[in-house]
């Protein structure tokens, strides 16, 4: 999907600061931000998991920067495993199962981001999935709606695991997702959530195995990326970026991997307010906001000198970007 991405400004994981890597086959790692279905977006091309070793703040990581940014509304995606349907399949999420034994919210809460207790209730948008309901009705595509089950990996379940998630209420079960949308649910974002059923779940097929799903998300990528920039069109989302002070955020580790979750981790209005973190992000930023580097923190040590520029930026309303895609 990031591959269609018009006017794209494409920037490898690797070059920003503080953010996660991907190393799973069929995950790219870069950040995309472009026009898609003549909406303004920021794509995540393969996102970073609980199994490879991150922890879940650095995976839910890219969530809390959208949310910083402005973003009101992400569409996540996965492949995943078939409990109540078959391989080709395509998923609305209507709710999950978090079987991880982990919640990325565990520790102090960030108060500018939402509350202590927040509401899972409807942490999947329900306008959304009638969004998307109806527009795979005018293409002619097939979308069921369904229950995730979320597990850690990066060990496929067992039959007997199946049978049980099955008796909890599971459709689908996958190694992701689940995390993100617990902090995009904490920070008030809209979500639309779709699986790809990539492969039976254990215990319904002989063995499972990862070019299975790489396969089988090939052959069904067409009309996933036709439903998802269908529906791209009909989502009445924006994102406003307006730089409204220069003030500075706190680096997420200091030289060791020490944790640090600061009172006001990020500080902004109703209207994004953010500082960059490095000049890293600068061609994304220049395309977004026709301005400049407000700030180069170089590295990411606790001691990196810093060099503000003390001026404002401004946007127009061509720059605005509409929705984040993982």
């Amino acid at each position: 999907m990031a591959e269609e991405v018009e006017d794209a400004v494409v920037i490898d994981y690797a070059d920003i600061p503080n953010w996660g890597q991907s190393t799973v086959v069929g995950h790219a790692g870069k950040l995309v931000y472009g026009t898609l279905s003549g909406r303004k977006v920021l794509a995540l091309q393969g996102r970073f998991h609980f199994y490879e070793g991150n922890p879940l703040e650095v995976v839910t990581f890219p969530v809390r920067v959208m949310k910083a940014l402005g973003c009101e509304g992400v569409v996540v995606t996965n492949a995943a495993g078939g409990i109540g349907f078959g391989p080709g399949t395509l998923m609305a999420i209507t709710d999950h199962i978090n079987m991880t034994g982990q919640n990325p919210l565990i520790g102090e809460n960030l108060d500018d981001f939402g509350p202590r207790f927040p509401d899972m209730s409807k942490a999947y948008t329900p306008e959304y999935r009638e969004t998307a309901h109806k527009v795979a009705d005018k293409l002619g595509i097939k979308l069921d709606d369904g229950v995730y089950i979320g597990v850690t990996g990066p060990t496929y379940e067992t039959p007997a695991e199946i049978r049980a998630f099955k008796t909890l209420g599971a459709d689908a079960v996958g190694m992701s997702t689940v995390p993100e949308v617990i902090i995009a649910a904490h920070s008030g974002l809209k979500v639309l959530g779709i699986s790809c059923i990539t492969n039976f779940a254990a215990g319904f097929q002989e063995e499972l195995n990862h070019e299975e799903v790489v396969e089988v998300t090939e052959r069904v990528k067409g009309d996933f990326k036709g439903l998802l920039k269908a529906i791209l069109a009909e989502l009445s989302l924006f994102l406003s970026f307006q730089l409204r002070t220069m003030r500075e955020i706190s680096l997420l580790y200091q030289p060791g991997g020490r944790r640090i979750w600061p009172a006001r981790m990020f500080s902004f209005t109703q209207k994004a307010s953010i500082r960059m973190l490095s000049g890293s992000w600068s061609p994304l930023f220049r395309s977004v906001m026709k301005s400049s580097i407000v700030e180069d923190l170089g590295s990411t040590g606790a001691n990196t000198q810093k060099r503000p520029i003390q001026r404002p930026l401004t946007t127009n309303k061509s720059s605005r970007c509409r929705i984040t895609v993982c």
